[in-house]
Order: C-alpha cells, then sequence, then structure tokens
C-alpha cells in the first residue's frame, strides 16, 4: 500500500469500495458444464437467428430504415408506421406464422415423439396416439417446410412418369441469379408447359409464372398456382360479356349501328366488340366513341380481307383493362433478382406454327430496367416442342436460346415514350421472335410437322443414337429448308412416299426404330413374330370398340 492515503493525495475524489477477496477458481467439472451452457446457448442463438422470426424482424428493422417521412429515434422507440407494418404483412408474413417463435426449434417434433411412447406406454390406441402426436408434426410442418419445394418435388414427379424421354439443351445458357425473364413457346398446355419448364431449369427455383386470373380464382388450380409463385393477371377476354342486340357492320367504313342495342351501358372507348355469331364470328374490333345506345365508331375503318360484305349478328364486349398494377409487380419481382416466366403469344393453342407475340414482354423488361438504373434483365427464348403431342410416355424437349439483353437505344426510346416507345418496343419484340423461332419447329400443319420428323429418322443412318441437341437441329434445317422446295416434283413424290410409310406404320402400330432394328437383324420375325400380332389384333380391337 501507499504510505500516503487515497484521501489525502485526492481530497475532492470519493473513496474507493473496499476490496472483495478473490472468488477461488471453478473445479473442473463447473468448467465442462459452463462451458457446455455457453455452447448450447450460443447454438440456440443461432438457430433462433435464422429462424422465421428472427428473419422476420429484420425484415421490419430494415423497413423502419427505409420509411420516408420519418426521424430514425421516433421509429426506434416507437415502432415502424402502421403502413410499413402492412406492406411486410402482406409480402411474406402468412398469416402471422413468422411473428411468433413457437415453431422455431425441434421442440414440437420431440413432443409429438414422446406423447406418441407415453400415449402408447399408458395402453391407449394408437389410433389416438397417433392422431396427438400428428398435431405437432402438424405444426412444426407449418413452420420448417417450404410448401412450394414440396408442390414443385409431387408435380416434377408427375411430369417423370407422364413423359418417356425428358431433354433440356441449352441449360448454361440460363444465369443463377439476377432478373431473368422466360419467353416461352409455343404455349400448347396451359398446365403441362409451365410444368416442363419448371422442371427444366433447377438452377432457378424462383421462377413465378403470370397465370391468368380466371384459373387463380379455382380452387385446387389457384392453390398449386400461389404456392409456385404465380402472378395472376386478368384477362379481358375472361370478362367478356354478351352484348344486348345485334349489331351491323359495313366494309370500309367504322360506323357500327346496333339494332335493341345499349352501347352506352355496355360498350365504353378502347373495348373490344366480338362477333359471337354468323360467317364472321370471332372476329374482334376496337371500338374509338359510343355515339348513342345504338351508335358507335371504331377506331379504324373495318378491312374488306376481314369482313367483305354488310352483316348482322349478335356480340360480345370485351373491356379495356388497364394492367399497370400488374406490371409494377413485375418489376418489384425483378428487381429483387428473381425470375419471371411469360407465354408471350398471348393465349394457350394447338397450331403448329406460332402466334404473334404480345408487347408486354417488352414492356416488362424495359420498364424494370428504367425503373431501376443500372439493372441489366435478360430475356431467355424458351422452346417447348412436344414430338406427340401430349400423349402419355411421348416425348419432350426444351430448348433454351441465348439470353437477349435490351439495348441502350432501346432503353432511351422506351423512356422518351410516344412513338420512340413503340418503335423500341417493336424492336426487342422482333428480336424476341427471331430467339424463338430458334428454338421451336414450325409447320404449316401437323402432317407436315410429322413429315419433317420422318425425314429426320430416315436421314439419320449413323452407328450411334442422336443427342437430343441433333435431333432437334436435324429436324429444323428439314423445317427451314422446305419452303424453298416444297414445290418441286421430286420433293412433292418424296413427301407422298412418307406420308404412306407414316400412315403403315400406324396401321401396324409399330414404331420406326423397330423397322431399324429388322433392317440390321435381317430376320422378320423380330417384329413380325406370333406374340406381336396377337398384341397388334388385341390393340386394334380395342380400338374398334
Amino acid at each position: 500500500p501507499h504510505p500516503t492515503p487515497h484521501t489525502a493525495r485526492f481530497p475532492n475524489h470519493p473513496p474507493f469500495p473496499p476490496r472483495q477477496p478473490a472468488s477461488p477458481p471453478p473445479r473442473r467439472h463447473e468448467r465442462t458444464q459452463r462451458g457446455k451452457r455457453e455452447r448450447e446457448r450460443g447454438s440456440a442463438q443461432l438457430f433462433l437467428r435464422n429462424s422465421r422470426p428472427a428473419r422476420a424482424r429484420r425484415r421490419m428493422s430494415e423497413t423502419k430504415a427505409t420509411v420516408p417521412g420519418s426521424d430514425a429515434k421516433t421509429e426506434t422507440s416507437a415502432g415502424p408506421p402502421k403502413d410499413a407494418l402492412k406492406k411486410i404483412k402482406g409480402q411474406k408474413t402468412r398469416r402471422g406464422r413468422d411473428r411468433i417463435p413457437i415453431g422455431a426449434g425441434l421442440w414440437l417434433l420431440w413432443t409429438g415423439f414422446g406423447l406418441n411412447a407415453t400415449l402408447s406406454a399408458l395402453g391407449y390406441h394408437w389410433i389416438i396416439a397417433q392422431s396427438v402426436s400428428m398435431v405437432f408434426y402438424f405444426v412444426w410442418g407449418i413452420y420448417n417446410v417450404d410448401l412450394s419445394a414440396v408442390v414443385r418435388r409431387f408435380l416434377f414427379a408427375f411430369i417423370e412418369v407422364f413423359f418417356k424421354h425428358f431433354d433440356v439443351a441449352g441449360l448454361s445458357n440460363v444465369p443463377h441469379e439476377g432478373p431473368i425473364i422466360l419467353a416461352c413457346a409455343p404455349h400448347n398446355n396451359q398446365f403441362v408447359d409451365g410444368l416442363c419448364v419448371l422442371k427444366a431449369i433447377p438452377t432457378r427455383p424462383d421462377i413465378g409464372y403470370l397465370v391468368a386470373a380466371s384459373s387463380m380464382r379455382k380452387k385446387v388450380v389457384g392453390d398449386l398456382a400461389k404456392a409456385l409463385n404465380s402472378i395472376g393477371v386478368e384477362r379481358p377476354q375472361d370478362l367478356a360479356e354478351p352484348g344486348t342486340g345485334k349489331v351491323t357492320i359495313t366494309p370500309e367504313s367504322v360506323t357500327v349501328i346496333g339494332t335493341g342495342t345499349k352501347f352506352k351501358t355496355e360498350a365504353h372507348r378502347k373495348c373490344l366488340i366480338k362477333i359471337a355469331s354468323g360467317p364472321f364470328k370471332s372476329k374482334t374490333f376496337r371500338v374509338d366513341t359510343v355515339v348513342s345506345d345504338t351508335e358507335l365508331t371504331l377506331l379504324k375503318a373495318v378491312e374488306s380481307k376481314d369482313c367483305n360484305e354488310k352483316f348482322s349478328a349478335r356480340f360480345k364486349v370485351i373491356p379495356h383493362l388497364d394492367q399497370s398494377t400488374v406490371f409494377r409487380q413485375v418489376f418489384k419481382t425483378l428487381q429483387k433478382g428473381k425470375a419471371v416466366g411469360i407465354f408471350p403469344e398471348g393465349g394457350s393453342h394447338d397450331r403448329t406454327e406460332l402466334l404473334p407475340l404480345k408487347a408486354g414482354v417488352t414492356i416488362m423488361a424495359l420498364g424494370a430496367m428504367s425503373s431501376r438504373p443500372g439493372m441489366q434483365v435478360k430475356i431467355l427464348p424458351v422452346g417447348i416442342n412436344y414430338f406427340k403431342g401430349h400423349q402419355f410416355r411421348s416425348r419432350v424437349f426444351i430448348d433454351i436460346g441465348s439470353p437477349i439483353i435490351p439495348t441502350e437505344k432501346q432503353l432511351k426510346g422506351y423512356i422518351a415514350g410516344g412513338k420512340d416507345k413503340r418503335e423500341a418496343c417493336n424492336q426487342l419484340l422482333k428480336t424476341i421472335m427471331a430467339g424463338i423461332k430458334a428454338v421451336t419447329l414450325e409447320a404449316p400443319d401437323y402432317d407436315t410437322l410429322q413429315f419433317f420428323r420422318a425425314m429426320r429418322r430416315l436421314y439419320w443412318t449413323g452407328d450411334r443414337r442422336m443427342t437430343a441437341r441433333e435431333r432437334f437441329a436435324l429436324t429444323s434445317a428439314f423445317a427451314r429448308g422446305y419452303p424453298d422446295v416444297k414445290d418441286k416434283p421430286l420433293v412433292k413424290e418424296l413427301y407422298k412416299k412418307v406420308q404412306e410409310y407414316i400412315l403403315m406404320l400406324k396401321n401396324y402400330a409399330i414404331s420406326d426404330y423397330k423397322v431399324q432394328q429388322v433392317a440390321d437383324a435381317g430376320d422378320e420375325d423380330t417384329i413380325m413374330g406370333d406374340q406381336f400380332l396377337i398384341g397388334l389384333l388385341v390393340y386394334r380391337s380395342v380400338l374398334l370398340v
């Protein structure tokens, strides 16, 4: 100790508290127990930090700092504004699950297992024991199991069973992260097409399709679409209503005269008048001005190719919808770096040629890039090629083309608006159309498409089996060159012979590759044996029934 006391050296300083005796060091088992508790506490804190409730609280805290017009100190003490909380609740908090940490741990599983064992040991019926434990298992699954992943695995299993061969090419063109738009075509089936593309691109589980709002409102289909992060789009044709009376349309005229109609209450500017009966059924005309209940004018005169004579028919009114809400939702999805799938043809069909593309895909790409400067949205053309339609155990080939990135000139034209915006969208739409045609097969009709595929099988005489990419490339080569030589006599004769060969294969219920096996083996009994003839007789009998 210092010879001079503390109070003498520092008169204005308060006296030190008396020194406490040092505690003895903890024993070995105490140090072990304390270290174990610290490790358990640290692992629990790490688990809770990564749990859904903790993630929800972090999102709320991030939103506090980004809410405009509020003070940071006020937010910290009093909480974020009510509109910010509503926004968070509407994003990912499903019915308050993220705000209640009841299912954050594994204690639900242990409780369910323990109750099952306890009730069974006490002599209760096994149904009662299993029912009580299943409640805890179910609650744990709600909090910890990703419903989207479960639905995807179930639907992918259906695709694997339905198709015998599922081939994909161009998967390396898909970036693993960043905003992308998948422009898929042709759109032959409303449900199978999207599932095929989802299965073909396993590296992007964040794909969300634009789905018709009418499908989203259905019970089972709507629930599945929501589980797959789909975005509902209201289609005007789904809201079409039958009009009262009849309309009379004259060629080369913009005036439409109605008989017993109520144009003032049923029609409006920019809506569509769709003919519902007569020889010009399904023709549509855009309305410019509603003059009275029995007269309206169109945006442009009726062309003679659409209507070559004056006629009267019943009609439907297709409303004009403002899709700005849908576009804003797509912009937010792309800004988060996610993927959006769209079928730019606008509807499903069974044609062998592509329909004209809608301009919505260009507005989504250019609008998202203009909403966030510096962001680059890539458009990937995806071709869905079915070799036998949607037959069970058939073949499907998904071809993914090279990414299309809008140019700086197109982005500036879109931002300028008006005529420059339309020109920029049209240029980008032509580029997308060219990219889709490069990954799809087109033919005037189904017979010609089958002719191309048969020509590919007859042309290839190699020892090895062709890959999916080689099959598609060879068939595309026939499809591209056929229009230039289809009128030559030799090509016409070849077309006739190939069609007869296809019909013969269909009548005998055999495939072309089996004929190739017979040719290689040199033995007709390989195909035309007794067992095959009996099977063919049964097959033809079933067809007759």
